[in-house]
């Protein structure tokens, strides 16, 4: 039997190889150097972009994983976990929206207004501080795993 320590030498090795290996995706070219742009703004390459979400998924996957494999020892705690990720995600984008709302389209020109949802998706996509997509993500894996198997049954019979 392996000692619980070499399992998370182990883990932290391939969790920090993994954090490395997704921040690499940047340096490579399948873009040709293009970016995010439009008629509601110009962000980052794709490869930063894709780079940087790919790390702060990583870097997610343990307490994730954590909270799921452990729900037994959490208790509840795991489903209040779950929401709060959620929650922070849907704040966070309702804040992108709110900004959307009262700072962008009124300092836009008229026929670029149109671009509203556009520029929301424009913005998470280029949000790369604020691990939105994978905090939402996150809560709904780890809310998912808190539904009995029972729950998960009637869920999949009433789709």
């Amino acid at each position: 039997m392996i000692p619980h320590s070499i399992h998370w030498l182990v883990g932290s090795l391939v969790w920090i190889g993994g954090i490395y290996a997704s921040v690499s995706v940047r340096y490579l070219d399948f873009s040709g150097g293009h970016t995010v742009c439009g008629p509601w703004g110009c962000g980052g390459t794709i490869e930063d972009l894709t780079a940087m979400h790919a790390a702060w998924a990583v870097v997610m996957m343990p307490p994730v994983f954590f909270v799921i494999r452990g729900k037994r020892q959490f208790g509840r705690w795991s489903l209040r976990i779950g929401n709060v990720a959620l929650l922070s995600a849907i704040v966070v984008f309702l804040a992108v929206v709110m900004h959307t709302l009262l700072v962008w389209i009124p300092s836009t020109p008229e026929h670029l207004r149109g671009y509203y949802w556009q520029r929301i998706g424009f913005v998470i996509a280029n949000m790369v501080d604020i691990p939105l997509i994978q905090l939402a993500i996150a809560g709904i894996a780890i809310r998912i795993a808190n539904l009995g198997p029972r729950s998960v049954r009637r869920v999949l019979e009433d789709a």
